[in-house]
């Protein structure tokens, strides 16, 4: 038997374009069967994203893209823990904050460059922690790019 399977999905709870539910109703429009969400060092769209899968019928993995250093930097895919993983959820804290300290480096360092943007805009887009990909479409919106 065969599957149609995506293990590697972003949804609005990093810098995926859908929310969590709407990332579930666009897989079971492409007739994907099992789907994992693995936001950027968060695990916060997942819950939602397991109830949208209940309701269409479509099987939702736990998951998380973690970014890890050594010597490169690098993503480590995490696939099926628990339903409240403690440990993952202190490790994604302290990542989230380290994303929070990276916006504020992104924003000085365009506006050093003389390509000032609203980070408000920015935040409000990402609906959480920015990521680059939030300020290049703020960028874009501004007809900076």
């Amino acid at each position: 038997m065969k599957y149609k399977v995506d293990l590697h999905t972003h949804t609005t709870a990093s810098d995926g374009e859908y929310s969590p539910a709407a990332l579930v109703e666009k897989a079971k429009d492409a007739g994907i069967q099992w789907l994992a969400v693995t936001d950027h060092d968060t695990i916060d769209g997942v819950e939602e994203a397991i109830r949208a899968g209940e309701r269409l019928g479509i099987t939702v993995v736990r998951g998380v893209e973690l970014a890890a250093r050594e010597d490169r930097h690098m993503h480590i895919l995490g696939l099926g823990f628990g339903p409240d993983p403690v440990p993952l959820k202190a490790l994604c804290q302290k990542l989230r904050q380290s994303r929070e300290e990276r916006k504020y480096r992104i924003d000085r360092f365009l506006k050093e460059k003389g390509v000032g943007i609203p980070l408000d805009e920015v935040e409000q887009l990402a609906g959480g922690v920015p990521g680059r990909p939030h300020f290049a479409r703020v960028m874009l919106r501004h007809g900076l790019v």
